[in-house]
C-alpha cells in the first residue's frame, strides 16, 4: 500500500487523522471547564453532571477494541470516516441539549464518534508511510494527542466565556463534516486481507463487563467520598 500513495496525498491523510485525533483528546478535556456553568444553567448538581464527562469517557474506551476488530470487516477507512461524522452529529446533539439526559446521549453519541476515529488513526498512518517516515508520522498523531489534552482548558475557557457552553460542542460540527468528507475521498481502501477470524463476542463482553464495573466501582466510591 505504500507505494501507491503519492506523497501530497501521504500528508494529506496524515492531516486528516490528526485533525480527528486532536478533536476526540480535545473533547475529553474542554467539557470540564463548562461544567460549573452547565450545571447551574440545567439546575443540577456538580456530581450529577459529572456523568457527561463518564459517559464520554467509558463509551471511547469500551468501543476502541471492538472497532479494531470490526475493521477487519468493513476497512478502516469507512469505520474512521463515519466515526468522524458521527462525531459531528454527537457534537451537533450535544449543543442543543438542554437536560442532563439528552446531553448524556448525546455524548455517548459523541463518544462512539471519537473511538471510530481514535482505533484507526495509528492503523491508516502506518499504513500510508513507508517505515523509514512511519516513526515520524506517528509522533505526529502522538503529538496530537498531548496538544488536544493541553488545550482543552485554555480553549474551553474562552469558548465558554464569550459564546456560552454550547459552543464548545459548536465548533466540532464542521470540522467533523469536512473531515468525513474528505476521509472518503483521500483515505485508502483496505489491502487485501487474509482469512479472518470470527468475532470474539464472549471475549467483548467479558472485557467490556470488565470495564464497565470498574468503571462504575470507582465512580460510586467517589461520590460516597465526597
Amino acid at each position: 500500500m505504500n507505494q501507491e500513495i503519492s506523497r501530497t496525498r501521504k500528508w494529506i491523510i496524515l492531516a486528516i487523522t490528526s485533525i480527528g485525533t486532536f478533536m476526540g483528546t480535545l473533547n475529553s478535556t474542554i467539557v470540564n471547564v463548562a461544567l460549573p456553568v452547565t450545571s447551574q444553567e440545567m439546575r443540577i448538581s456538580i456530581n450529577a453532571i459529572q456523568w457527561v464527562i463518564s459517559a464520554y469517557l467509558l463509551t471511547t474506551v469500551l468501543l476502541l477494541p471492538i472497532f479494531g476488530k470490526l475493521s477487519e470487516f468493513i476497512g478502516k477507512k469507512y469505520i474512521f470516516a463515519f466515526g468522524t461524522l458521527l462525531f459531528s452529529i454527537g457534537s451537533a446533539l450535544c449543543a442543543f441539549s438542554h437536560t442532563l439526559n439528552l446531553l448524556t446521549v448525546s455524548r455517548i453519541i459523541q463518544a462512539i464518534g471519537t473511538s471510530g476515529m481514535f482505533s484507526m488513526s495509528m492503523g491508516i498512518v502506518s499504513g500510508a508511510f513507508p517505515a523509514s517516515e512511519r516513526g515520524r508520522a506517528l509522533g505526529i498523531v502522538g503529538t496530537m494527542v498531548a496538544i488536544g489534552t493541553i488545550a482543552g482548558s485554555s480553549l474551553g475557557g474562552i469558548l465558554v466565556s464569550a459564546f456560552g457552553w454550547p459552543s464548545i460542542f459548536v465548533i466540532n460540527i464542521p470540522v467533523g463534516i469536512i473531515g468525513s468528507i474528505l476521509s472518503f475521498i483521500f483515505l485508502p481502501e483496505s489491502s487485501v486481507r487474509g482469512k479472518i477470524k470470527s468475532f470474539d463476542i464472549e471475549g467483548t463482553i467479558s472485557f467490556s463487563l470488565f470495564i464497565l464495573t470498574l468503571f462504575l466501582a470507582l465512580l460510586f466510591i467517589q461520590q460516597a467520598v465526597l
